[in-house]
C-alpha cells in the first residue's frame, strides 16, 4: 500500500512541473489600436521600412484598416505592405516567446511574395526575401472580400519578435490575422516537493535493502 501511493504521489507532483503550449489567434481586421491580446499574451504591430540587408528599419506608419495591417511609408503610398518605392515590413513584438503557425494575407495573388524575418540569439535573422503563396502550404479564401490566402509555416521559428514585409514592387498585401503557439512553460517544483521525492526515494533503498538480507 505504501508503494502504490508513494508512486501515485510522486507522479502527480512530476506532473505539476509544466504546463502544455497553447495555440492562439490574433485578428487584425477593423483593428482600433496596434495592441493586441490572446490568451493572456500581448502582441505589438508597428510598421518599418526594409534596410538594404533586409533587417528592420526606420519606423513608419502603421495603417489598422478593415481588412488588416498595411504600412505607409510616404503621404502617397497605398495603404497596404509594399515593395513598391520603400520594401515595407510590420513588425511584431510578443510578450513572450512564440512561434507563429500561420498568416493570413489580404488583397493578395498569387503572383505575390512576402519576407520573413525573426530576432535570434545573435541579432536579427532574416529567412527568406520571397516566400511564394503558390506553395501547398498556403489555402486561398476567395469567399473572402477581398481574397485571402492563408500561410502555414513548415519550419519552426522560436523568438518573440517577427517581421514580415514586402521587397519587390510588385507584391502588395495587408496582414489580416496570426496564429501562434506558446512555448510549454516549466514551472519550479517547490522544495517540499523535492524533498518528498528524496524521502520517497530513501523509503525505497530501505525496503530493498531489507529485502536482500
Amino acid at each position: 500500500m505504501l508503494r502504490l501511493s508513494s508512486v501515485a504521489l510522486a507522479a502527480v507532483i512530476l506532473t505539476a512541473g509544466g504546463a502544455s503550449a497553447a495555440t492562439l489567434s490574433f485578428n487584425f481586421r477593423d483593428a482600433s489600436s496596434n495592441v493586441f491580446t490572446s490568451g493572456g499574451v500581448t502582441l505589438t504591430a508597428t510598421g518599418h521600412r526594409l534596410n538594404n540587408n533586409n533587417t528592420i528599419g526606420a519606423q513608419e506608419s502603421l495603417g489598422l484598416w478593415d481588412n488588416g495591417l498595411g504600412v505607409r511609408s510616404s503621404w502617397n503610398d497605398a495603404h497596404l505592405v509594399d515593395g513598391s518605392g520603400a520594401n515595407e515590413a510590420v513588425r511584431f513584438a510578443f510578450s513572450q516567446t512564440v512561434r507563429i503557425l500561420s498568416v493570413t494575407l489580404a488583397y493578395a495573388d498569387r503572383n505575390d511574395t512576402f519576407s520573413f524575418g525573426y530576432q535570434g540569439g545573435s541579432g536579427y535573422v532574416h529567412v527568406t526575401s520571397a516566400q511564394s503563396l503558390t506553395t501547398g502550404s498556403t489555402t486561398w479564401n476567395y469567399a473572402a472580400n477581398p481574397d485571402e490566402a492563408r500561410h502555414t509555416f513548415n519550419s519552426a521559428y522560436w523568438s518573440s519578435i517577427f517581421a514580415i514585409g514586402a521587397i519587390d514592387g510588385d507584391s502588395e498585401f495587408k496582414i489580416a490575422a496570426m496564429t501562434v503557439e506558446t512555448a510549454p512553460s516549466v514551472v519550479p517544483l517547490p522544495a517540499a516537493g523535492w524533498a518528498l521525492i528524496a524521502g520517497l526515494g530513501a523509503l525505497a533503498a530501505v525496503k530493498r535493502r531489507k529485502s536482500a538480507a
